[in-house]
């Protein structure tokens, strides 16, 4: 018997190898062949995934460069939202995507802004829908193209899909959203000419874990308790344990319908999602063992007990897995949030104990998270705001937020801070109060500028001269007072318009040509203008304007200023008119006073000489028939009477030389020069022999005076030895120069004195000159010699008529 027991055992011990080895091949060969209808089954999915994925990144890049365009025109120039292209956007989108099923542009605070549906009548009215809302506050400063969870639609039946495009102006301000809605049924219809096998499910799931569609649908399940939900199930767990796969596959994994499949991802370009396809893994089974009906169910059985056994363990544990790695990503991210928040967060007990102390709230009141946490935040709080902040701590302990006060804290240094506090209540599972979390912000600089706005905006109402404001294309932003009380025209008349109406016939348009070229150019202008004001009288505006630059070097804005110089203008009209009768008036007295040493001179020669003479000739025949026994001597009173001939003669000759009048200009000059010679000792040549040659009278005349004061003035104070006179022709003008090789003098000084009335002879050179539109120039430096040079034209200038000075004005 034992003999028996032992070759049963053995024998049992060998059947029990064999059915073991049996098993392993069996178990090896359908291995093998599952292997290959897994690889098959994986190969038909991925092909279905690409071109789903394929078809929806065109159908999603359609919209995503659609509303990148529109969004691009939608800000103007200023930041701020151009409400006529927001409403004309949404029309054109809804006209040329009929699949669209509603049009929207929603705002920062959940306004719509506009929408192509009849169930917002107006602009402005508030978007209720959470997910908007939602995504307009957490999602606009950071994302620009989005395709939402689905939601329920408020204009048909059904469910639709949201594709959003934020809004950013250049400071990267988020201002709204553009966005298109897109019934879920549209993307099912993509897909169901696609689909062959009913049994293949196709979906889209975001980054985020949020189903976006899927075909077929949940059939009796209720859509609402899966679109827009991050779901828990173990395909969900897996892929945020293990990452959301740009493309490839997860096998044996279980899919968001609770049925264990296989499932193959495709990246969905520029959506943030993953179009996926989905085949059970029974039917998969199914098919397999419609070929492999040979493996015994025993086998399967014992398999399928272990098979179950370990998934549901798997499954298990996944499950716990996935909570646990959610659990800590999120505890991950919001310590990160917090950590690299630039806004100071501090989280605090009932008690008032921190419990919580990021690094912006050590920049900002400067306690280190050391010297703080543990302690009570009470040497925060300035001691007048006690009251206040322990009622606010009460309203927040019986669950109420408060959002956006203004008070201040005190810095670790003692100096107050200006800040804005948002305070929230932490509460637990149960809903009880267990902390205040506290969202600081320094508002200082923001209560500065807006301090400085206040001052500036006071500056500029009262300051005296118009002032205004415009863009780059001209359009007035802004006006001052002052510019309504010079122009008549109000602010709003003026602002969104041009200066166009400030123009008229009087306006010079080559001004107005210059003042465009400037501001295209952004550079400074000034100038003068004829102006015209609300009641059509014209005014001289004395304009400047500015380019208002930015750090980068552009300018997008220009400041103005005008002033009213009307009244100045008028003066030195009168000026003008004043000088040229003054001009006129020497230009007469000059003329009387040549004309009066004309006539002194002949009298003096014609008159007096002729007397002297008649007395010496009458002396002369008295003397010859007198005897010498008289005792009278006559000779001696005719040589008195021919020295009187002889200073009569030179009187007359000073006062008009007879040979100015009768020879001309060169001539008089030679015997200037001579005569000079002769009295002074002073060597005194003429270069530039005219011969004939006459010049007009007034030219002669005040080139002959000139160059007698001249030699009178080197007589007087050159101490010079030798003069040279030059008269030559010069850009059809005549011009005679004085040259001497004197002590010479400092010319400035002696113009300077000039003009103060102390030189009246360089005073009179320059006005004869002037007064025949020449110029006369004296360049002397102390022991350098002095030249005298006067520039006359042969032809006279006219003179000016209130029209020519009125735009000599304008210059």
């Amino acid at each position: 018997m034992e003999i028996v027991r032992k070759q049963h055992a053995s024998l049992w011990r060998a059947a029990t190898i064999l059915v073991l080895m049996w098993l392993c091949m069996i178990a090896t060969l359908g291995w093998q062949s599952w292997k290959t209808e897994r690889t098959h089954e994986v190969q038909r999915l991925s092909t279905v995934v690409r071109f789903g994925a394929q078809t929806l990144g065109s159908f999603f890049g359609k919209f995503r460069n659609g509303l990148g365009v529109w969004a691009a025109t939608l800000i103007k120039p200023d930041n701020t939202l151009d409400l006529d292209r927001i409403q004309f956007a949404v029309r054109q989108m809804q006209q040329r995507h009929p699949e669209v099923i509603e049009v929207v542009f929603v705002a920062p605070d959940g306004r719509v802004v506009a929408s192509s549906s009849q169930r917002i009548q107006q602009p402005g009215t508030g978007y209720q829908h959470p997910s908007v809302l939602a995504a307009v506050q957490q999602k606009s400063a950071r994302t620009v193209f989005e395709v939402g969870p689905p939601m329920q639609s408020a204009v048909q039946a059904g469910w639709q899909v949201p594709i959003r495009h934020y809004v950013r102006d250049t400071q990267g301000v988020g201002l709204g959203y553009l966005a298109v809605a897109v019934s879920v049924d549209t993307l099912q219809e993509m897909w169901r000419a696609g689909v062959v096998d009913p049994r293949i499910a196709l979906g889209v799931i975001g980054d985020d874990g949020y189903l976006r569609a899927r075909f077929p649908v949940f059939g009796t399940a209720d859509p609402s308790e899966v679109y827009g939900k991050p779901r828990s199930g173990a395909l969900i767990g897996y892929l945020r344990a293990h990452g959301f796969p740009d493309q490839g596959s997860i096998e044996g994994a279980t899919s968001v319908d609770k049925l264990s499949a296989f499932n193959v991802f495709a990246r969905i370009e520029g959506a943030d999602a993953s179009f996926f396809a989905g085949l059970p893994v029974d039917a998969v089974l199914h098919h397999w063992w419609e070929g492999f009906q040979s493996a015994l169910v025993l086998t399967i059985l014992l398999g399928g007990l272990g098979v179950w056994s370990f998934r549901f363990t798997r499954r298990q544990q996944i499950r716990w897995l996935a909570e646990q790695a959610q659990s800590d990503r999120i505890s991950h991210e919001l310590a990160a949030i917090v950590t690299a928040s630039g806004s100071a967060i501090v989280s605090m007990d009932p008690a008032g104990v921190c419990t919580s102390w990021n690094p912006a709230a050590e920049r900002l009141l400067g306690y280190t998270s050391g010297e703080i946490l543990g302690k009570s935040v009470t040497p925060l709080v300035p001691e007048d705001l006690f009251a206040q902040e322990f009622a606010l701590h009460q309203q927040v302990l019986k669950g109420d937020l408060i959002a956006g006060h203004q008070t201040q804290r005190l810095h670790k240094e003692g100096r107050r801070v200006d800040v804005e506090i948002s305070i929230s209540p932490l509460k637990n599972a149960d809903g009880e109060v267990v902390g205040l979390s506290n969202i600081v912000n320094d508002i200082g600089n923001l209560l500065r500028t807006q301090r400085y706005m206040r001052i500036a905006d006071k500056v500029f109402a009262s300051i005296s001269h118009g002032l205004l404001v415009s863009d780059a294309h001209r359009r007035v932003l802004s006006v001052n007072p002052a510019f309504t009380r010079i122009t008549g025209y109000s602010p709003d008349e003026v602002i969104g318009n041009t200066c166009a109406m400030l123009q008229g016939p009087k306006t010079s348009p080559e001004k107005l040509a210059a003042m465009c070229q400037a501001m295209q150019d952004k550079v400074a202008y000034h100038g003068v203008v004829i102006n015209y004001r609300k009641d059509g009288t014209t005014f001289w505006n004395e304009l400047s304007i500015e380019p208002i630059l930015e750090a980068n070097g552009e300018s997008r804005f220009f400041v103005g200023f005008v002033r009213d110089i009307t009244a100045r203008k008028l003066a030195e009209r009168a000026s003008l008119h004043a000088t040229r009768h003054i001009k006129s008036l020497s230009a007469r007295l000059l003329s009387a006073q040549e004309t009066e040493r004309r006539r002194l001179a002949l009298e003096m020669h014609d008159d007096l000489g002729q007397t002297l003479t008649a007395i010496k000739i009458t002396l002369q025949t008295r003397a010859l028939t007198q005897s010498q026994t008289d005792g009278a001597d006559p000779q001696g009173t005719i040589a008195m009477i021919d020295a009187a001939i002889k200073s009569v003669r030179q009187m007359a000759l000073v006062l008009r030389p007879t040979m100015l009048d009768d020879l001309g200009l060169a001539s008089a000059l030679q015997w200037l020069a001579e005569q000079t010679s002769s009295t002074s000792g002073i060597q005194v040549t003429v270069q530039g022999d005219w011969g004939d040659l006459r010049l007009p009278g007034d030219v002669e005349t005040a080139c002959f005076r000139v160059v007698q004061e001249a030699l009178t003035n080197v007589q007087r104070h050159a101490a010079a030895k030798s003069v040279h006179i030059t008269l030559t022709r010069s850009n059809g003008g005549v011009e005679v120069c004085v040259a001497d090789d004197g002590r010479g003098f400092d010319a400035p000084a002696k113009f300077a004195l000039a003009r103060q009335g102390h030189s009246l002879g360089v005073l009179g050179m320059k006005e004869r000159a002037e007064l025949l539109g020449g110029s006369l120039s004296i360049e002397s430096a102390p022991g350098a010699g002095t030249s005298v040079c006067l520039l006359l034209p042969l032809t006279q200038p006219s003179a000016v008529v209130p029209e020519d000075i009125d735009s000599l004005l304008e210059a």
